[in-house]
This record gives structure tokens, C-alpha cells and sequence, in this order.
């Protein structure tokens, strides 16, 4: 596995060119139409991309559009077109095989818009419902509508037992932050990733202890907590103090995961405790649950596409990409990630026990999760 960077402080869209590779080139005997492949379009990007990216941001941006007697219908459309038509450039590029790593950040953005009108939406938690899919908000995503109405119950119980892990530093005065994501397993203990913790460009939020590498304290100029609740449900109190890093894999490990034991910051029990599936993910479609984070370099225009990034809880939905890899060591998937989704569970609609802990996506591997078969044969396992 490779060495994460730092999604969580970026605006990291995990974005896989082999994700685009596999929904945007053209496919063989539709001579450049857009096909059907499980429910997605697949294709090259094209003009009902740019209608459906267009919708999408007017209906986003009611409040703001339009400024200063701007058309705000010319508006959309104009960053429709230029976000269809770099997508239809980067794509073209990869085609004529230009190495994955030479697409930038505002190609990455653009792909990851069209991906999006593909039906890879990321719905909104409220409280023991999910957020409504429907044409305008979430285009292309007609296809997961039943399957969400099916299990809507189960998504929303794994859902309430996934938390933001959020930071203050007492001393700066500065509002929390979310720094990512865990998820509950039982014995007062939640799960995560170790660059959580240990960001590489960012400081950390722990020391390594001395006598044993693989525990830590947390800074004392730090208060670092679990929100379950963090959602647009209604306010209630489901907070949780990280007290004390019971594992955390060496940075030589390829295993980036961290166990933290919990404790209340209110009254209240324990959410659910969730498992680890004991066998490889089961069936194709899936989803995670995650905490996509605000970060400074997000235009109002990408929001406008991709929704606000505000911390607050969603669950994306998308497929595992089988075949796309022979290591078994690593669960792709291409449900749509930003920072924040970091240290979050993957979970198989067929399932209910947790597939794999999602740690990171780059432009040449695609999105990843370590499979739990996986953390079951680490020394992790001892923690859990």
C-alpha cells in the first residue's frame, strides 16, 4: 500500500483516473456513445454531462446566484462546459496514455464532477434517514434508489455508529476541525486511520510512546473527540473523548490503522458496536460512510458541484472495482471520497458486518480500503 498524504488538510478529491479510465473512455461497440454498464453510464464525457452538472449547481447555489444582475442559468452552464471540457481533454490524455500522476488538480476536480453525474452520489445523514436521491441534486443516480430504500435502516445504523473525529487546540482560540473519521467496534474503542493521528503534513495530534512505538498519548494542548451525532439530524449529544491510542501501526507498516479507546463527554451509552466481515466483500455495489472536511483551497464553484464540504456526515455510494488489482491486500472501490472520509468503514450492500476501513486514494491506484480479513490477520486484532 502506499504511504497516504494528507487528505484531510487538502482538498484531496481521491480521484482515480482508473476509476475514469473504467466510466469515461469509450466502449467498444457504442462508436463513442455513452453505454450502461450495472446501472452507470459509461462513455466519454459529453453533453448531457454538462445539462446534468449544470442543474446540479443551480440548484445548489439559490442564494448566491445570481450577484451583480449576472444570468445565473449562463452562469451554470459556463462552468458546466468548462469542467465537461476539461474532463473531455484529461480523458483524451489518459487515452493516448499519458501516465495517470500528469492529471492535475483541476482535471482531478473535473473528472470527479462527470464521475459524480454518473451516479457516485455522497448523501447527507439526518439523524436515522438518509437524504432523498433524486434528478436534480444527484444526477444520473436513479439506479441506487431501491437498493437505498431497502437497507435505508442498515445504512443508517452503520451510519450512527461512525463518528467525525474533531480537534480544538485549547490554546489557539480556533473552532474545532474535522480531522476524519472512525468507527465504533465495542470495548469503549474506535478504529480509524493512523494519519488521522499523525498527519505527514500537519502536526500531530499524538506523541509515540517511548517503551512501545506502536502507543501513544495525545498533546495535552489538544482535545480530540468522536462526534456520532455530527450530522444534519437534529442537535443531540453523542460525543466521545479520545483518551488514550491503544495501537497505532509504525509508519513502516503498509497497514495505516490506529485503535483509540473512547470515553463519554456526556451521558449517554455507547453506540452499536460494529464488525469485521470475515470474509471478503460480497457483491458488487457498496458504500462508505465519512466526514468530508472544509478545507481553504475549495472554490465556491467546486462546492457547487461536489455539495459543502462541512464536515458533516454522508455516505457515498459506489462499487468495488474487482479485477482492478491482483493484491488482496487492498479493496478498491470508486464511491466518490474527499478529505475527511479518511479512517471511514466500507461496507458491502449485501453485508452486515464492515469490508474494509477506507485510508486513501491516489491518482494511479484508485480509492482504498485496508480489507478487514486483512486487519483480522494483523496485530491490530488484538485491540479490536
Amino acid at each position: 500500500m502506499p504511504e497516504p498524504s494528507t487528505p484531510d488538510r487538502d482538498l484531496a478529491l481521491e480521484l482515480a483516473p482508473r476509476r475514469a479510465l473504467r466510466l469515461l473512455m469509450p466502449q467498444a461497440g457504442t462508436e463513442g456513445a455513452a453505454a450502461e454498464a450495472g446501472g452507470t453510464r459509461c462513455g466519454p464525457p459529453d453533453d448531457l454531462d454538462r445539462r446534468l452538472i449544470a442543474r446540479r449547481i443551480r440548484s445548489a447555489l439559490p442564494t448566491r446566484w445570481p450577484v451583480g444582475g449576472r444570468d445565473s442559468a449562463a452562469e451554470a452552464d459556463a462552468l458546466a462546459a468548462t469542467l465537461v471540457s476539461r474532463a473531455q481533454a484529461a480523458v483524451a490524455a489518459l487515452q493516448a496514455g499519458a501516465p495517470t500522476g500528469a492529471i492535475g488538480e483541476d482535471d482531478a476536480q473535473a473528472l470527479e464532477a462527470i464521475i459524480c453525474a454518473r451516479g457516485r452520489p455522497a448523501l447527507r445523514v439526518d439523524g436515522d434517514r438518509l437524504e432523498p436521491i433524486d434528478s436534480v441534486r444527484h444526477p444520473g443516480s436513479e439506479m441506487w434508489t431501491a437498493l437505498v430504500e431497502d437497507h435505508e435502516a442498515m445504512l443508517a445504523g452503520i451510519a450512527a455508529s461512525t463518528g467525525a473525529v474533531r480537534v480544538t487546540d485549547r490554546h489557539s482560540g480556533n473552532p474545532p476541525w474535522v480531522q476524519g473519521t472512525a468507527w465504533y467496534v465495542g470495548y469503549d474503542r474506535v478504529i480509524t486511520n493512523r494519519h488521522v493521528l499523525f498527519p505527514r503534513r500537519a502536526p500531530a495530534l499524538c506523541e509515540r510512546r517511548k517503551e512501545d512505538p506502536n502507543r501513544a498519548r495525545f498533546r495535552t494542548n489538544l482535545q480530540v473527540i468522536v462526534d456520532f451525532a455530527f450530522d444534519d439530524g437534529p442537535p443531540r449529544s453523542r460525543l466521545y473523548t479520545m483518551t488514550e491510542v491503544l495501537y497505532v501501526s509504525e509508519d513502516r507498516d503498509p497497514i495505516d490503522v490506529a485503535v483509540v479507546r473512547i470515553a463519554p463527554a456526556s451521558n449517554g451509552a455507547m453506540p452499536n458496536p460494529l464488525a469485521l466481515a470475515t470474509g471478503a466483500v460480497t457483491g458488487r455495489s457498496l458504500y462508505i460512510v465519512g466526514h468530508p472536511c472544509p478545507v481553504e483551497n475549495a472554490s465556491q464553484d467546486v462546492q457547487a458541484v461536489f455539495g459543502s464540504l462541512d464536515g458533516r456526515k454522508r455516505i457515498s455510494l459506489g462499487e468495488r472495482m474487482s479485477g482492478e488489482t491482483g493484491a488482496e491486500k487492498v479493496l478498491l472501490h470508486d464511491a466518490s471520497t474527499i478529505g475527511g472520509y479518511s479512517g471511514g468503514c466500507v461496507v458491502g450492500f449485501l453485508m452486515r458486518d464492515i469490508a474494509g476501513l477506507h485510508y486513501y486514494g491516489n491518482s494511479i491506484h484508485g480509492n482504498m480500503a485496508v480489507p478487514s480479513p486483512v486487519l483480522r490477520e494483523h496485530g491490530v486484532f488484538e485491540f479490536l
